[in-house]
């Protein structure tokens, strides 16, 4: 029965999926009415697609490219969510909200360090363009990608 192989494989899809530590399959599942292919789809694709994103938003960082990297973490961010990538979502929302927030400082105090790091609320962080703050959307990525992918490939 043609019908009772492709729930099989999609059940056994769903399983290696819910063993991927950060990953919440059922909160992905809902944002595509459930449908394990297509979900796997998307994974596949985040994974393509936003594999470097911890280590572009550090370089953008390090150039003092500000906008720029809030517009990356925030990209990030909604996919991460969308896809119950609970762990990256988590990193990079404390990442996004440093990176809004300086952005809406004044110009005139956006380029002095102790308005980049009151604004952040990071004390003894050098700003905004300090890399560390990307260090954990680095190690979210880091933990996430190996699993998923080996889950992916199954």
């Amino acid at each position: 029965m043609p019908g009772a192989d492709a729930d099989a494989d999609a059940d056994a899809d769903l399983a290696a999926l819910q063993g991927v530590p950060g990953l919440d399959a059922a909160r992905g599942l809902a944002a595509v009415g459930g449908r394990v292919a297509v979900y796997r789809r998307l994974l596949a694709l985040f994974v393509e697609k936003h594999a470097d994103d911890g280590r572009q938003i550090d370089r953008l960082l390090a150039g003092q490219r500000v906008a720029e990297a809030a517009a990356l973490a925030h990209r990030l961010r909604g996919a991460a969510a969308t896809l119950g990538l609970v762990e990256v979502e988590t990193a990079v929302q404390a990442l996004d909200d440093a990176l809004d927030e300086a952005l809406a400082a004044p110009p005139a105090l956006r380029g002095t360090q102790e308005n980049l790091a009151g604004v952040t609320g990071m004390a003894g962080v050098a700003g905004v363009t300090d890399a560390a703050l990307a260090t954990p959307v680095l190690r979210a990525l880091d933990e996430l990608l190996p699993p998923l992918g080996h889950a992916l490939a199954r």
